[in-house]
């Protein structure tokens, strides 16, 4: 995929700016959060 590490922060931070505007909780963002985290090591890929 060519996804470096700063596309991946820029696609967390844009995901995470827009479960704000909508009003999704802070638990619920957590979560998802955590389980994105488990496969970020298959998505980042370039250096």
């Amino acid at each position: 995929m060519n996804i470096t590490k700063a596309d991946w922060q820029a696609a967390i931070a844009d995901l995470t700016a827009t479960l704000t505007k909508f009003k999704v909780g802070a638990v619920e963002q957590r979560d998802l959060a955590a389980a994105l985290g488990t496969i970020k090591a298959d998505i980042v890929t370039a250096k």
